[in-house]
């Protein structure tokens, strides 16, 4: 009896030994000291020397002192082991191994990069503690207390080994070759260290490639991009090659930022906003301002909560440079109000036709794509920069652009358009500041439409109906009877998309809305369009989305001038019949019910 007693009191002891030994592993005080001897680092020409913000210096923080003290508890416990001595013998060497490195580092003379020295400490603590974990086990009276598997004291060994070259990698004197263990399941980690580092310290011509290396991989993975984010600690280190690194290197790093941006909104702030800024304004070649209304266009979402910064202003100056000389003469003299607007207008257009001079002409194309691109996406959905866009000359530049623009400007263009009436048609106070056709620019945007849709083969076709659907209130009733016959003509297109979009803006010039839907609803009957509807609404070749159209506007056309023709009659009251058209559309509201009985 007397032996099990003895035997419990040893096994309480040890427990509470082993308690103590991890208490004191896992023990957070700062007051440990360092004694160890260190060695002096190497000198290198190239260090990583961060002059945007101590938190890249690594030396001195409490979490590379929190991994000397694991250390230091390891070799500690590793003392007087009461079982696997061998082993334990070889952990305690490893572990005086990394102690040494550590403090080595610690008091290195020239500073560490932050993000992996960050992700080699939190490694090498975790192994520490699997270490002294794996040792605690050993210092049982007897081996039945503990159950250790074989392959422990392996595992273990090996990740001291890492630990320990990971440091080393750290200690290489700021030339980081190779690839640590830490990178070794992800090597492009380690090149997007090395790539970082050198935008903070490399020549310009180095931080240059490697700005365009960073592009590379930002273009290829949403999990580069994260990685990109993470280590270089946002967009700091593109920020600062915006402003001060060569045009090239400029652009790479505001495509970077983009990238970066989309998918990690944080990074977009006001120090983005403001170099943005400056290269609009400020830029001495007009392709790197180019490459910023681009990077406004993919941004849009994002930079409409920075409308302060008059990013509409600046895009629509840029898109007022590309135009020729005689177009900018006329618009100055068209929209000039006092002599200070004279002014103004004057030094603008010197300052563009020193910009242009550096300019060729696939350069001007690029510009106009990516300002109307910008402007297009800033108007969507935002009544605020609509209205300063219909201020600005950008109107004059979108009617431009539909004629003899490049392609993508012209589509650009007309979607931005579309956006600005379709804010316009919503908003009564934008819609008569904005659009009076006694404004140069307005009338110049009615012509240009209304040619699109006369050709009736362009790519913008869609949009140039949808911009005079939106308009349809803002023309008096002796100035539709062109556009309405234009319309009523794409009433036979073969496209059916075409057709329904047609039939869409039409309604919006006969519904209950529009005060001149009477006026309106006679030039579609003189312009033949009655017998277009009826055909489309019984043609059995339509898609139902199209002869639902046709029939809204049918109905809209017989209510306003009290159609009694015995055809439309007919067929009103036949689409009365068939459950495809009228589940959608209420025709006995639309029509009064004497006309259908």
């Amino acid at each position: 009896m007397s032996r099990n007693y003895d035997n419990w009191e040893r096994l309480v002891a040890a427990t509470l030994d082993r308690q103590k030994l991890r208490d004191l592993a896992l023990a957070s005080s700062a007051d440990t000291s360092f004694t160890s001897s260190v060695p002096p680092c190497f000198d290198s020409s190239f260090t990583f020397k961060f002059r945007s913000s101590s938190r890249n210096h690594v030396s001195g923080m409490p979490y590379f002192r929190s991994a000397i003290r694991l250390a230091d508890d390891a070799v500690r416990v590793c003392e007087n082991p009461t079982s696997f001595k061998p082993q334990c013998s070889q952990i305690k060497i490893k572990a005086l191994k990394v102690a040494q490195l550590l403090r080595q580092a610690m008091l290195a003379d020239h500073e560490l990069y932050d993000r992996p020295a960050r992700r080699v400490m939190e490694s090498t603590e975790t192994v520490l503690k699997r270490a002294i974990s794996l040792v605690l086990r050993c210092r049982g009276l007897k081996r039945v207390f503990t159950a250790i598997a074989p392959s422990s004291f392996p595992n273990i060994s090996s990740l001291l080994e890492h630990s320990i070259a990971n440091i080393r990698w750290l200690l290489s004197d700021g030339q980081y070759h190779g690839v640590p263990p830490i990178a070794a399941d992800e090597p492009v980690l380690c090149d997007i260290w090395v790539l970082i580092a050198i935008l903070h310290t490399g020549s310009a011509e180095d931080r240059s490639n490697a700005v365009a290396s960073l592009l590379s991989l930002a273009h290829q993975s949403d999990v580069y991009r994260k990685l990109i984010v993470e280590e270089g600690g946002g967009v700091e280190p593109f920020l600062r090659l915006v402003l001060e690194g060569t045009p090239k290197s400029q652009a790479n790093a505001v495509m970077v930022i983009t990238l970066l941006g989309k998918e990690h909104r944080w990074v977009i702030d006001d120090m983005v906003s403001t170099a943005f800024v400056s290269i609009l304004r400020e830029a001495p070649l007009i392709k790197l301002q180019g490459t910023v209304a681009w990077a406004v266009s993919e941004l849009a979402e994002i930079l409409v909560d920075y409308e302060r910064y008059n990013f509409v202003h600046l895009l629509s100056h840029l898109a007022f440079k590309t135009l020729p000389e005689d177009r900018k003469v006329y618009l100055a003299r068209a929209t000039r109000s006092d002599s200070s607007g004279d002014e103004r207008g004057a030094s603008m257009s010197c300052n563009c036709d020193q910009t242009l001079e550096m300019s060729d002409l696939a350069t001007d194309d690029y510009i106009k794509v990516m300002a109307t691109r910008a402007l297009w996406r800033l108007a969507i959905a935002n009544m605020w920069n609509c209205r300063i866009i219909t201020e600005s000359k950008a109107l004059t530049c979108f009617a431009f652009f539909l004629e003899k623009g490049p392609k993508e400007a012209r589509y650009n263009s007309a979607m931005a358009l579309t956006e600005i009436t379709a804010e316009a048609e919503q908003n009564t106070e934008l819609r008569r500041l904005a659009f009076k056709l006694n404004l140069p620019a307005y009338k110049a945007v009615v012509y240009q439409l209304l040619k699109v849709i006369d050709h009736a083969e362009s790519a913008n076709l869609i949009p140039c109906v949808k911009i005079l659907g939106n308009l349809a209130r803002t023309f008096k009733a002796t100035e539709t009877a062109r556009m309405i016959t234009s319309l009523v003509k794409l009433l036979d297109a073969k496209e059916a998309t075409v057709v329904k979009e047609v039939c869409v803006a039409l309604a919006k010039f006969v519904c209950s809305d529009n005060k001149l839907r009477w006026y309106h609803s006679k030039a579609i009957v003189d312009a033949g369009g009655e017998n277009l509807l009826v055909r489309l609404v019984r043609g059995g070749t339509q898609t139902a989305a199209v002869r639902r159209s046709a029939l809204t506007l049918l109905c809209h056309v017989a209510s306003n001038l009290m159609c009694d023709e015995a055809v439309v009659l007919t067929t009103l009251r036949w689409a009365l019949k068939q459950a495809s058209l009228v589940q959608f559309d209420d025709v006995d509201r639309r029509l009064p019910g004497m006309m259908l009985h």
